[in-house]
C-alpha cells in the first residue's frame, strides 16, 4: 500500500509540474498571437485604399515564400499536424514548422486570408509542449519517451482552454479529437490540468477575455423550443458536411492549378485581393463582429452595406457559402488559418437562418437555443468532437443552454460520425 501510494503521489507530481508549465507556456501563446494578430491588422489597414487589396496577394507571395515555402508544414490548418504527430510519432513535432507556424498565422490572418487560431495555436502549442518535454523534462529524468505525447496533449489543452476560457472544453478538444470515440483519460487528466493553469494564467495574470463572447439571456428556453432542435441540428450538421465536400474540391483544384510554393499562396493571395475588392469584408480574416451580429439580431448593419436587395435568410445564406469559400481558399492554398473559428460563425450562421425560416424574432430565447445548437452540431459533425462542442457552446452561451448544445451536439455527430474534415483521424 505504501508503495503505490509513493507511486500515485509521484505521477501526480510529475504530471502537475508538466501540466502546470505547459499551461503557463500555453496561455502566454494565445495571448501573443491576439495581441500581434491586432497590432498587425492595424498596421495592414492604414495602407492607401487604392492598395489595399493587393495586399493580400503581395503578402501571400512572401509569406508563401520565406516561411511556408522553408517549412511546409508551418501551413494548413494545424489540427492534421497535431493530430498525426501525436498518433503516429509518439508526439514529437517538427520544432521549426511550429515556431514558423505563429508568424505564418499572423500574417495569414492579417492579410485578411479567411481563418481561426484555434488550429494553429493547437499545433504551435503542443510543438512547443512536446519540444519542452523532450529536451527539459526527459534530460531531468521526469519523463520517459512514451510521456512525451501526452505532454503534447497538454500543450493543445492549453491553447484551446485559454481561447475559450474552458478547461473541460479544452482538454476534451485536445483528446476526442485524435479519437472521438475511444478517449483515454491518461490524455484527459493531465490535459485537464494543463486547462486549467492556462485559464488562471490567462484571466489573472494576462487579464484577457475569451476569443468569443457572446451575451444571451441566462433563461431556459421553452420546452416547445426543443422540439425543432433536432431538425436544426441535422440542418447545421449538413451544412458542415456541404463545407467538407466543398473543402476537399478545391485543395485539389489547388494542387493542380498550383502544386507548389510561393505561386499556391499567391494564387489564394488574388481569390483573397478580389474578395476584398468587392467590400465584403465580414467574410474575411476572422470575420471581427459577425458572430456578435448574428446573436445580438443586428445583421442588417453589416449586409446593408454589401447590396440593397434581399432580406437577412438571403445574407445568411451568402455567408455560410462566403465563409465556406474563403476559408477553403486559405487552407487549401496552404496558408495558415484554423477551422473552428469559421465553423462557429457558419454554425450561428445556420441556427438564425433555421430561425428566420420559422418566423422566430431574432433575439429571443427560442433564437438563441437554435444559435447554440447550430454551434455545437456543426463542429461535433465537421471535427467529430460532439463532448468538446457541447461543452464549449456551453460555456460561451451559459449552462442554461445546455440541452440545445446537447441535442446538435449529439444528433449532428450521430448523423455524420463518418466524416470528418480530418482526413488522418
Amino acid at each position: 500500500m505504501k508503495n503505490e501510494a509513493r507511486e500515485s503521489i509521484a505521477l501526480f507530481s510529475k504530471w502537475f509540474i508538466v501540466s502546470t508549465v505547459t499551461g503557463v507556456v500555453s496561455a502566454l501563446l494565445v495571448f501573443l498571437m491576439i495581441w500581434l494578430l491586432k497590432g498587425t491588422s492595424n498596421v495592414l489597414s492604414r495602407v492607401p485604399g487604392r492598395l489595399e487589396w493587393l495586399i493580400p496577394a503581395a503578402g501571400a507571395l512572401l509569406v508563401g515564400a520565406l516561411i511556408i515555402g522553408i517549412a511546409p508544414e508551418s501551413g494548413g490548418e494545424g489540427v492534421p499536424v497535431y493530430i498525426m504527430s501525436v498518433n503516429r510519432r509518439n508526439g514529437i513535432f517538427k520544432t521549426a514548422a511550429a515556431l514558423l507556424k505563429f508568424p505564418a498565422t499572423v500574417f495569414t490572418l492579417a492579410l485578411r486570408f479567411s481563418g481561426g487560431i484555434v488550429g494553429p495555436l493547437v499545433h504551435i502549442s503542443a510543438g512547443c509542449s512536446s519540444f519542452l518535454a523532450d529536451h527539459v523534462f526527459k534530460r531531468l529524468k521526469m519523463l520517459g519517451e512514451d510521456d512525451i505525447r501526452i505532454a503534447s496533449i497538454c500543450g493543445a489543452s492549453g491553447a484551446v482552454s485559454a481561447i475559450f476560457h474552458s478547461p473541460l472544453g479544452g482538454a476534451l478538444f485536445a483528446a476526442e479529437i485524435l479519437h472521438s470515440e475511444s478517449m483515454q483519460y491518461i490524455d484527459l487528466i493531465p490535459a485537464l490540468m494543463a486547462g486549467v493553469v492556462s485559464v488562471m494564467v490567462s484571466i489573472f495574470a494576462l487579464e484577457s477575455h475569451p476569443f468569443v463572447v457572446v451575451h444571451a439571456p441566462h433563461i431556459i428556453p421553452a420546452w416547445h423550443s426543443f422540439i425543432w432542435l433536432p431538425v436544426v441540428a441535422a440542418f447545421s450538421g449538413g451544412v458542415g458536411m456541404l463545407f467538407i465536400f466543398f473543402f476537399n474540391r478545391l485543395s485539389e483544384l489547388f494542387r493542380r492549378i498550383a502544386p507548389h510554393q510561393p505561386y499556391t499562396a499567391l494564387l489564394g493571395g488574388g481569390f483573397v485581393a478580389l474578395i476584398s475588392y468587392l467590400n465584403a469584408d465580414w467574410a474575411l480574416g476572422t470575420s471581427t463582429g459577425v458572430p456578435e451580429a448574428i446573436v445580438n439580431g443586428s445583421l442588417e448593419d453589416i449586409y446593408t452595406s454589401f447590396f440593397s436587395f434581399g432580406n437577412v435568410s438571403v445574407f445568411l445564406v451568402i455567408l455560410i457559402a462566403a465563409k465556406a469559400v474563403t476559408t477553403s481558399i486559405t487552407v487549401g492554398s496552404g496558408m495558415s488559418g484554423g477551422f473552428t473559428g469559421p465553423l462557429i460563425i457558419m454554425g450561428l450562421a445556420s441556427g438564425a437562418l433555421a430561425s428566420s425560416i420559422m418566423h422566430i424574432h431574432a433575439g429571443s430565447i427560442a433564437y438563441h437555443a437554435f444559435l447554440a445548437c447550430g454551434m455545437a452540431a456543426i463542429l461535433g459533425a465537421v471535427m467529430n468532437i460532439p463532448l468538446a462542442a457541447i461543452v464549449i457552446t456551453t460555456k460561451i452561451f451559459g449552462t442554461s443552454y445546455i440541452l440545445p448544445a446537447l441535442i446538435g451536439g449529439t444528433v449532428a455527430f450521430a448523423l455524420f460520425k463518418s466524416k470528418s474534415i480530418y482526413q488522418y483521424k
